[in-house]
Formats: structure tokens, sequence, C-alpha cells
């Protein structure tokens, strides 16, 4: 049995793609009946749809569809970070403690990302960072967000230096054993979340629904639409993985490590691996 984390299980689900021609993925996934919903999915994007079509489909018959999947070589983000990311992990223990850890880490300026400078601010602010601070024996922050932006040349305000990228950024473990069975069946479950999709859209094409991220940024109404959209992909995401969890994920290594997930050594080793 593997165990995965509910963010590990969505970064492997966005990696996977149909083994269907480039040409028809679009409309394939637009045009596709989900077995469990009545979803207009010509209302999500093609990433949306793509990552419900998928869950549907291991839900429906996780073998078959195994089968017929591909794995994106889209590198992970680790330019967003000042430390190195940590590769995912699947478990095979279900109590490892490796399934509680946080995230912790620090954002580099988006200003720098991409630039040669980049490299030069991890190292310099790994180096400085625990001198600075609220306690008695540092030096205020706001001195170190002065410093970083004169030596690096960074376009970010002192404000948002404080509050974006020398604040730590700490996540909890999203673990297994938080998505908890639905209070409804899932059958009535679904057909609310069908009801509340239709009234959200009732009013706006299905063109500018998958629209709707960058015409959030002109209109009030369009930035309340995506993020209603938002919630009730990820709410679907979680019943997703609720259901196939409750299955058993069967999954097997390979494909895991082709989505840039390793084995945990932890694991590995109570095994005698």
């Amino acid at each position: 049995m593997i165990y995965l984390t509910i963010n590990n299980f969505y970064k492997v689900i966005t990696k996977l793609y149909l083994d269907i021609p480039y040409y028809v993925e679009k409309s394939f996934y637009e045009n596709y009946k989900l077995n469990l919903l009545e979803l207009d999915l010509k209302y999500f994007t093609n990433d949306e749809a793509r990552i419900l079509v998928i869950c549907d489909k291991l839900f429906c018959n996780v073998k078959n569809t195994m089968e017929n999947l591909m794995v994106s070589n889209k590198e992970r983000e680790q330019e967003k970070w000042v430390y190195n990311l940590s590769t995912p992990s699947y478990h095979y223990d279900k109590k490892c403690h490796y399934l509680n850890s946080n995230f912790i880490n620090y954002k580099v300026p988006q200003s720098l990302i991409g630039t040669d400078l980049a490299e030069d601010y991890r190292v310099f602010f790994k180096e400085n960072i625990d001198k600075y601070g609220n306690s008695e024996n540092k030096i205020a922050p706001e001195r170190f967000a002065s410093i970083l932006i004169n030596k690096f040349n960074l376009s970010e305000s002192k404000d948002e230096i404080l509050n974006e990228y020398i604040l730590k950024v700490e996540l909890k473990n999203s673990q297994v054993s938080n998505i908890q069975e639905p209070e409804q069946d899932i059958e009535t479950l679904f057909k609310n979340i069908d009801k509340k999709m239709k009234e959200i859209s009732s009013n706006i094409s299905y063109k500018d629904s998958r629209r709707a991220f960058f015409l959030k940024k002109e209109n009030e109404s369009f930035k309340v639409y995506y993020e209603k959209r938002k919630k009730i992909v990820f709410y679907l995401f979680k019943i997703y993985f609720y259901l196939l969890n409750k299955k058993g994920f069967h999954f097997n290594e390979k494909l895991l490590e082709m989505c840039g997930l390793t084995p945990c050594k932890a694991c590995s080793k109570n095994r005698g691996e």
C-alpha cells in the first residue's frame, strides 16, 4: 500500500496526461462527461478539466487508466524559493513521521526570478537572515529589507519585502488523515456541487469562464466567480482524493518516480530495502 499527502497527490495528477493526440486534447477534455457529476467542463480551464477527467477515470478504473497515462517533463519551480526544495516522497508507512513534516522556506523576490542575481540573492539571504528579527539581540527587519533592495536593485517596495519575502513561509503538511469522510453521501454531495456550479455560471459564457483568471484583474465580478470556481475544483479534488484513498492508491512506484517523487528513505529503511 502506498500513501500520499494530498499535496503530493495533486503534484502527481498535474503531471499526468491521457495518451491522446495533442490536436484533440482540448476538445476531448471540454466534451468529456464525468461519471459521477454533470459538470459542463467547457466552463473550466483545460488544466482544471484534465485534472477532473483523470481523477474521474482513476476512480472508475485505476488499472486501465494507468496504462493510458503519460507524464509531463516540466521541472519543479525551484527558482521561486531561497532554499532547495526537497523531492516529494511517497510512503509505505501511514504512520511515517515525514507524512507530518511541514514545508518551511522563503520566497525569492519576483523581480529577481530568472536573472543572474537570483543565486547571489539566495546565498546572501541564507548567510544573513538569522541576524535580523524583532528580538532584543537582532537587527530590525526593516534594515534587512533596505539592504536587500539596494544590494540587488529590487523593484519591490520595502513593505512588500517585509510582508512577502522576509517572512518565513510555513505550510502545514496536508497529510493523509486530514481528509475526513464527507457528512453527506457521495451522490448527494456531487448533486450539490453540480447545482452550485450551475448557479455561479448561470450568467457567464463558457469562454469568459475559462478566461476568468485574466478578466478578474479588470472586473470584480470575474474575480468573485474565479475564486468560487477555484474552490469548487479544489473541493472536488479533495473528494476524489478521499475516494481513491479509501479504495487504495494502486499507483506503481515507477509512475510516481517519473512524476518526480522518490521513496521515503525512512519507510524504505523500515521495510528493509
